[in-house]
């Protein structure tokens, strides 16, 4: 298991999401498992290429993107951790992704 898991499921730092992934059926664990894997790829994208997807990137104080850059990061930290908590619900329960 992994630390994040371990961690939430002991009472720690996302508990409350713990406690709320073992009431989801398989199904709805799956697609969050989904949904975090998409959110972790656009986060990335976003940190790659944003001025893909903020308009006049160039034209922003070196602040305002640093400010960004670190929110996307933090951002796909946050949604690292729920996919890997929501794994070790998915592995506890020996749900299978059939």
């Amino acid at each position: 298991m992994n630390n994040f898991f371990i961690e939430a499921k002991s009472g720690g730092k996302n508990h409350g999401l713990y406690k709320a992934l073992h009431s989801q059926t398989k199904e709805q664990l799956l697609k969050s498992l989904s949904g975090y894997q998409k959110n972790i790829e656009e986060q990335r994208n976003k940190i790659k290429k944003p001025a893909a997807c903020i308009d006049n990137w160039e034209a922003r104080s070196e602040q305002y993107k640093r400010r960004l850059l670190k929110k996307w990061e933090k951002d796909m930290l946050r949604n690292h951790e729920q996919l890997l908590i929501t794994l070790g619900v998915i592995t506890e329960r020996r749900i299978n992704n059939e």
